[in-house]
Order: C-alpha cells, then structure tokens, then sequence
C-alpha cells in the first residue's frame, strides 16, 4: 500500500506542475502579446498627428491623374491639384515627398527672390548657395536661413543631386549629397513628379541644381520646360527643405486653403503688420527690428534723373522722394527707425560674388528692397536699389516670374517702401491678412 501511495503523489505533483507551467506560459506570452499590442496602438496613435500621416490620410494613394503615387519606397506627389500646402517660418510650401525614412521634402510655391548665380558654375560655391545657407567664412551668408522659425529644431538634411545631366533626363541621379538644409530643386524629383505637368510648374522661372555636360546651368521657364542659361542670368530661387519624420501637426489638412501647419512659437516674417491704414509685410525680424516692405506698389517713379545710386541728398534721386515726401506723408514717421540698406553691386574687378552685396551701406529711415531681400509679395515691375555695372545708365528691377531686369534709370517704375520698426510696437493681432499685427 505504501508503494501505492507513494506513485499517486508522483502524478499529483506532476500534474500541479505541469498545470502552472501552462498557466505561466499562458500568462507569459499572453502578457508579451498585450504588451506589443497595447505598444504598437501607442506606436499608431502617437504616428496619428505626424506630418507624413496627414499626408496619407488626406491624399489617397492613386495610379494615375493627378494625386500621391508610391514610387518604390517613396510617396511622391504629381501633378497640379494635390492637398500638399503647408506654412512653415511664415511661407507657403508644396510636398514633393515623403521619403522612405517618413521625412517631408518640401519646395517653395513660388520664388521668394532673384539671384545671379555667380562666377563659379560649382552650385556650393554659388551665391544662391551662400544666400540660402550659413557659411563659415563668408560674411552675410545664409541671410534665408536666418528667415527660418527653430530649423534645427524642424528640419533634417536634404539630399540633393550634383550631376552632370547627359541627353538622357530619365537617368537616375549618382551623386547625392546631403549636407545642406537648404537647397534648390534638382531634376531627378523634377521629372518623378511629372515635370511640366507638375505643381512646380506654376508660370514662374526658377533655377535647377544640375548644369549640362557643356557646363551650361539649367532653369525651369515660365511653361516649365528645362532650359540651359549662363551663370550671370538673374533667376528666381524656390528653397527646397526637408521636414523631420517626428514633426506632429497643429492644424489643416495639406488644402490651399488649410495648409498643414506646425510650429510652436510665434513668428514674425512672411507676416503682416497694420500701421494706421497701411499694410506691410515683415521681410525681417534681427535684435527685436523689423523690417518691413509696403504690401503694395506707392507710386510709378523714375529711379534718378543719371544713376543708380541711392542718394538721399538728390532731389532727383528716388531715395530723396522717400526720406522726404513719402516720409512726411506718413502719420507715424516718429516710429521709424534709421535702418542699414544695402546699395551696392554684385561685380567688382573680381568678379561676381556674394560677399559684395554688403560693401556699400547707407543710413536711412526709408529706402527700397534689395536684391537679396525676401519678397514675400506678388508685385512685379519695381526698383530695386542693387547699384548696376552701368552706374549711369540702368538699375535693376523685380518682375514676380522670377526675373531681375534692367531698366534705364530715367524710365517710370514701381517703387515698393522699405521701412524699420521695434517689435515692441506691436500691440495687438496674430500676423495673419484677417487678423494683422497693429502697431500703435
């Protein structure tokens, strides 16, 4: 009987053995199963309010007409009716992509000046290059960068391509390089989103990354064809960036009339500003100065009666008119400040560079946009106060298709004010065309 016994309780242990190792490995894998359940809908409801994500849900992926196509590992959009508006620093973006990596690649929707390329057909050593980004040893470099809201804080590096473009545009792009924030649009994204046929292509001229075997550089025209052009043409630039993947939205949903928008501060350039019954745009924001330029064309003037000089103590010199007569027009010329303006030219003996654009400056409280100014208006056909080549002759004017044109200095002109103010000033209002700052 005892040995009966005994094998009874062998099995009875055995069994309440085995029954908690089916119990722990139930409560084992049950639990590692809620856990990555529970994890990957954190996972999904953290990713439900990032950039990329609205993309997607508000843009349906399609194979053909116009809409977001998957091209390999990408999500590309392609022609002209698309939902990728976004606001970013004050400006208005269009989505070229969402990269493999979840990141937004971004281009301007339209040019936000006109620059001439410069001497060297090298675009690193371009004064595009230099205009769009901080560049040691180069003073005044990256004056767009400067434009931009916490850009370490929102953007990752673009990639961006340096090829020589041979007779065939559909080969792939075989050096890219990524070591710029910001840069320009080069032809490889151009013809993924259906070049001519694309939103970039919006009637206005803009220079490409690429130049051609003939070392030729490259524009986009007016129809959106790819042209070849020399490096002393002044041509619209359209920055290019790229939005980080951990970016979540704030509001709208990609639509030209709800872009996607994201940014925690507040910002001041690309905004608008109410001084008594006059609009102006803020075109800068340094040291608690703005500086800001008039949302619409003042008058039709002649630049000077014999030169491109902005000379205040002609009378018959365009900055005489505006420290003087349109300065006296003004009900609050008391809270403008005397600025620094740029009237020098891009030439010299050396050739044209970059750094000449900060070699003549003049004091004043009224002076006119300059050539590496923003401009964040839609008006065309006015003076710039860029000295010329030809001092006695011409003077540089902005055409909003992207162009920077040469007018006789004597010809009648639109003239767009420039104007400086502390941010203090600023009472009331979010920036916004309904709702405007107010200084009082």
């Amino acid at each position: 009987m005892a040995v009966k016994k005994m094998k009874m309780n062998w099995q009875l242990l055995f069994n309440v053995v085995s029954i908690i190792f089916i119990i722990g490995c139930i409560l084992y894998f049950g639990g590692r199963l809620t856990y990555y359940y529970l994890d990957s809908k954190k996972v999904i409801k953290q990713e439900s309010n990032l950039i990329f994500t609205i993309l997607k849900n508000n843009n349906p992926i399609v194979t053909e007409a116009d809409g977001l196509y998957k091209i390999k590992n990408e999500l590309v959009f392609k022609g002209k009716e698309v939902k990728n508006y976004v606001e970013y620093s004050g400006y208005i973006w269009r989505v070229i992509k969402i990269n493999e990596n979840k990141s937004v690649k971004l281009i301007m929707d339209k040019p936000i000046t006109s620059l001439i390329y410069g001497d060297d057909t090298n675009y690193n050593q371009s004064n595009i290059s230099n205009w769009l980004n901080e560049v040691e040893g180069i003073g005044g470099s990256g004056l767009f960068f400067s434009t931009l809201n916490n850009p370490y804080k929102y953007l990752s590096s673009t990639e961006y391509c340096l090829d020589i473009l041979d007779e065939d545009i559909n080969n792939k792009c075989k050096n890219e390089v990524k070591d710029q924030l910001v840069t320009i649009l080069n032809i490889d994204d151009y013809k993924t989103m259906n070049l001519d046929k694309s939103f970039v292509n919006n009637e206005k001229v803009s220079w490409l990354l690429e130049k051609d075997k003939e070392d030729n550089l490259l524009y986009i025209n007016e129809k959106g064809n790819i042209l070849k052009t020399n490096n002393y043409e002044s041509l619209g630039v359209k920055p290019v960036i790229t939005i980080n993947q951990r970016i979540n939205v704030k509001s709208g949903n990609g639509s030209k009339e709800l872009p996607i928008k994201f940014e925690d501060e507040k910002v001041y350039v690309n905004k608008i500003v109410k001084i008594d019954n006059d609009i102006w745009n803020i075109i800068e924001d340094k040291d608690n100065i703005l500086k800001l330029s008039l949302a619409k064309i003042n008058n039709t003037l002649a630049y000077s009666n014999k030169t491109s000089k902005f000379d205040i103590n002609n009378y018959k010199n365009i900055a005489y008119y505006l420290n003087n007569t349109f300065l006296n027009s003004l009900t609050y010329k008391d809270k403008l400040l005397e600025g620094t303006f740029y009237n020098s030219e891009l030439s010299d003996e050396e050739g044209y560079k970059y750094i000449n654009f900060f070699n003549n400056k003049i004091k004043a409280k009224v002076g006119l946009l300059n050539m590496i100014d923003i401009k964040n208006n839609d008006l065309t056909d006015y003076y710039l106060m860029n000295l010329t080549s030809k001092l006695g002759e011409v003077a540089f004017v902005y055409n909003n298709s992207g162009k920077n044109n040469e007018s006789l200095v004597n010809a009648k002109k639109g003239i767009v004010p420039v104007i400086f103010i502390n941010k203090d000033n600023i009472k009331e209002g979010s920036g916004e065309l309904n709702n405007p700052y107010v200084v009082k």
